[in-house]
């Protein structure tokens, strides 16, 4: 899990934005880690208080991260679908071609990845 830490020497940025390589360079590639990676909680109000939840989603796939959280698109509204929402603004910039389809499909396959062990290790 990777939380909004900034280190603009060592990775760029905030670790869960575009302009940050924490995830690509340091993890990624300079240790070698292929596993999955999540968010910290997008809703925060660090977060919030810069961009909107869809850009702040949009800026965490794109600094690398599998696994997005988002408890909240706002202090003020506690009833709305995040999921869908975000899954909305995902799609969009995928569509639109802001994001690549191919990062999400080597997501998807983390995951997948990552999943498929919860089965095979619970059998006797």
């Amino acid at each position: 899990m990777v939380g909004h830490l900034a280190n603009s020497r060592r990775w760029g940025g905030v670790a869960t934005q575009s302009n940050g390589h924490a995830i690509d360079r340091l993890l990624r590639r300079d240790l070698g880690y292929d596993g999955v990676v999540m968010t910290d909680d997008l809703a925060m109000k660090a977060i919030l208080d810069a961009k909107p939840p869809a850009a702040a989603a949009i800026d965490a796939v794109k600094a690398g991260a599998d696994i997005i959280m988002f408890t909240k698109l706002s202090d003020a509204d506690q009833t709305s679908d995040v999921g869908r929402e975000i899954n909305r603004a995902l799609t969009a910039a995928v569509c639109s071609g802001e994001l690549k389809a191919g990062n999400l499909q080597r997501s998807a396959a983390r995951i997948r990845k990552w999943t498929s062990g919860w089965t095979q290790h619970g059998r006797s």
